[in-house]
């Protein structure tokens, strides 16, 4: 069960932070600034705590790294599980800066 949770968490993340930009780069128009606001809010929450999540899945497969010592196939899963996270990580925090990207040029060509 736990082993199922720690590969399957990261794959869940990775979903809610690749729709959580999209929603805050929307232009919401002024009527609806609170809302943008709470999504905005929302989204730096979301990617806060994905970059938490990211770091403590690395860290663990780091140790998981440094124990296997005689096991190739422990240490080849504990590599897998590095890679996994490190992409993960790049994800989330790669779509972030297009979503910032994005929600910049639409707040310049809608303002006009």
């Amino acid at each position: 069960m736990r082993k199922t949770l720690l590969k399957v968490l990261p794959i869940i993340l990775m979903i809610i932070i690749m729709v959580a930009p999209a929603l805050a780069s929307a232009d919401l128009g002024n009527q609806l600034g609170g809302l943008k606001r709470l999504i905005d809010d929302v989204v730096t929450f979301i990617s806060g705590l994905a970059a938490a999540i990211f770091t403590i899945v690395f860290i663990v497969y780091g140790f998981k790294l440094a124990g296997s010592s005689g096991n190739p196939q422990a240490r080849a899963n504990a590599i897998t599980g590095m890679w996994w996270s490190g992409l993960g990580a790049l994800l989330a925090f790669g779509a972030m800066g297009i979503a910032n990207v994005l929600k910049g040029i639409s707040t310049d060509y809608f303002s006009k």
